[in-house]
């Protein structure tokens, strides 16, 4: 199935440790504003995380946007509007108990006044069937392992403390293999 190099330096953090990570930048950061951001940022990923629909939505805008460039394993680029059709994804994802928020390494964060910026090796698993890019054709009712590199600007609203968006070019993924239902719940630390 792997149709992907295999790139075994790269470490695989649980979404815990990639949350402890984040806590000790945030307690470093002398930037107010930069703490702030991170810190709607840090809500969102974690309530992704542990599927609170509720915390979720309360780190978005009403206006949010989401895309996805170039994202040609994942079934070409995506493009969401409004907090109503970010909230109708996040609850399908959650009814099939995947992933939209995991584990990462190898983070860089970056701040601008327009809002967070941060590139890393995104893991994650998949069904076969939102994997239609890949040369090799997956089991659609399989689980695989992803590992692939992704840079995600958010832009951010301080006023309101919210992301306006989430804007995605992801990679091609080095890793694909077969993975259960005991990976996700390794990876989100359960």
């Amino acid at each position: 199935m792997n149709d992907a190099v295999r790139v075994d330096a790269v470490p695989v953090s649980t979404a815990p440790e990639t949350r402890a990570r984040l806590l000790a930048l945030h307690t470093a950061l002398p930037d107010p504003n930069q703490r702030r951001m991170l810190q709607i940022w840090l809500d969102h990923w974690w309530a992704e995380v542990v599927y609170d629909i509720d915390t979720v939505c309360a780190t978005l805008s009403e206006d949010v946007a989401y895309r996805s460039y170039g994202a040609v394993t994942f079934g070409g680029d995506i493009r969401i509007d409004g907090i109503d059709a970010a909230a109708a994804m996040y609850r399908a994802l959650f009814a099939r108990g995947l992933m939209p928020g995991g584990p990462f390494d190898q983070e860089r964060i970056s701040f601008g006044d327009w809002g967070l910026h941060m590139d890393a090796v995104f893991t994650s698993v998949f069904p076969g069937d939102m994997l239609p890019g890949l040369a090799l054709r997956p089991d659609p009712d399989a689980l695989y392992l992803i590992r692939w590199h992704m840079a995600v600007a958010h832009p951010m609203d301080l006023r309101r403390s919210v992301m306006r968006a989430e804007i995605m070019y992801p990679g091609a993924p080095f890793l694909v293999e077969p993975a259960g239902r005991d990976t996700i719940e390794h990876l989100l630390g359960r």
